[in-house]
């Protein structure tokens, strides 16, 4: 019955994979999945008006270019996996991500450290940041105040900090410091991936009662519906009557295969 259903929303599933390209920003996380009992990957991506999943063999650079296509030339808001960035124009990396990795990493460092000192000095440029998004709303001021921010990161990396630590962090910071402030300037962009985070959340409790996927049919059904059904919350429409609607066109119009 479900890939029954699913086969009636897959022109719909469609249409909502080309909505998502038209959106000035996306989100995007991905999480394991197993399909008959091998590692897959459930990807996420969350736009202006679309929820979009998919599940696929690989965690690399090939499916965020696939599902936003080659031409997608918004931003692209994610945690630091290195994939989302060969998709958009533009990057937001979670500053969440960032904010824990320095908390659970202090933990057992011993008082007065020297990654205690640099912690505190990126969590003020961090800090810095979210207030002047609060307070700022000339786009001028703006984007020259995300100039001087990224400088800020950058001459902290330059400071020659020896512990290990700081120097795994500096070499993401070095990649990522002119793709953290892109929410400064850019309309509905945020610093955090939570509402990609949300999205995976769903289907983290899927995979707890059903293991994952058994073959074909299921890593094809379960993000049909799945996309299907968020975007409708997303867009505030009730599934089940929506759905009935448009169940009930395709019926009429003598497209459905029911």
């Amino acid at each position: 019955m479900l890939d029954s259903l699913a086969g009636e929303f897959g022109e719909y599933y469609d249409e909502l994979r080309e909505d998502l390209r038209k959106s000035p920003y996306v989100n995007g996380d991905e999480t394991s999945w197993r399909k008959n009992g091998k590692n897959w990957w459930l990807w996420a991506f969350v736009g202006k008006w679309t929820t979009f999943y998919t599940i696929e063999d690989s965690r690399g650079k090939k499916i965020p270019k696939r599902v936003l296509g080659k031409d997608y030339r918004g931003t692209v808001g994610s945690d630091f996996l290195g994939a989302y960035n060969y998709a958009g124009s533009s990057w937001q990396k979670c500053d969440v991500h960032l904010r824990r990795d320095l908390k659970e990493t202090a933990k057992g460092k011993c008082s007065g450290g020297e990654f205690l000192v640099f912690k505190k000095k990126l969590k003020r440029i961090l800090d810095d940041g979210k207030r002047l998004k609060e307070r700022e709303k000339r786009l001028s001021v703006l984007e020259t105040r995300k100039g001087h921010l990224e400088d800020r990161v950058i001459a902290l990396c330059n400071e020659g900090w020896k512990d290990s630590d700081c120097k795994r962090l500096i070499k993401r910071l070095r990649r990522h410091a002119r793709n953290m402030f892109t929410f400064l300037i850019k309309d509905g962009v945020t610093s955090d991936n939570n509402v990609a985070e949300r999205a995976i959340r769903p289907t983290v409790v899927m995979r707890k009662n059903s293991y994952g996927s058994r073959g074909d049919n299921g890593i094809v059904t379960m993000p049909v519906l799945l996309t299907t059904l968020q975007t409708c919350k997303m867009r505030d429409h009730n599934f089940l009557t929506w759905g009935k609607e448009y169940l009930e066109n395709k019926l009429s119009l003598g497209t459905s295969k029911l």
